[in-house]
């Protein structure tokens, strides 16, 4: 029920499937559709991996349109995801305007061996004020990674305690 929450493993473990579960649980959480953002490092990405693994545990719930950049998955109540990878300073503008009640942040942290450069800390603080935009809901800020470097964001965020996010310093200023 936290604001933020990860789920870090390694490769196969699962994570893609606790955070579609996350997703689907969100919207029986707030007992009305939603709508939010998967987001990852590149829109290739997502359409090599995390789209098959979606079709996978979802099957015919899962319905993307779009060339892949929309996800209805037929739950009640309904989710609507956009799908879309932030490779660049100015795709992070594509989490400006929408009214989100969750994003999802899958592989922030780089796997060098993948070809996945990850996501800078920018993207998680504005996620963090755009997971709350959909009027009427609780919002989520969700990750599923690998595990990270220990000097990547996703590492100093994993060993804080419990709520205490609103004091959590920028890793890269102090």
């Amino acid at each position: 029920d936290a604001h933020v929450v990860m789920l870090k493993g390694p490769m196969g473990e699962g994570k893609t499937f606790g955070g579609t579960g996350g997703v689907i649980y969100h919207a029986r959480r707030n007992n009305r559709p939603i709508r939010g953002a998967l987001v990852r490092d590149t829109f290739q990405n997502i359409k090599t991996s995390t789209i098959p693994d979606i079709r996978e545990y979802l099957g015919d719930r899962a319905h993307f349109t779009d060339d892949g950049k929309k996800l209805h998955i037929r739950c009640t109540p309904a989710v609507e995801l956009d799908l879309f990878g932030i490779d660049d300073e100015a795709s992070i503008q594509k989490l400006q305007g929408p009214q989100y009640a969750i994003i999802w942040l899958e592989e922030p942290a780089p796997i060098y061996e993948k070809a996945n450069a990850g996501l800078p800390y920018e993207v998680f603080k504005i996620a963090l004020a755009r997971a709350a935009r959909q009027q009427g809901t609780v919002p989520r800020l969700q990750l599923t990674h690998n595990p990270a470097d220990e000097d990547h964001w996703t590492s100093e965020l994993a060993e804080r305690p419990d709520g205490v996010y609103a004091g959590w310093c920028d890793p890269e200023t102090g």
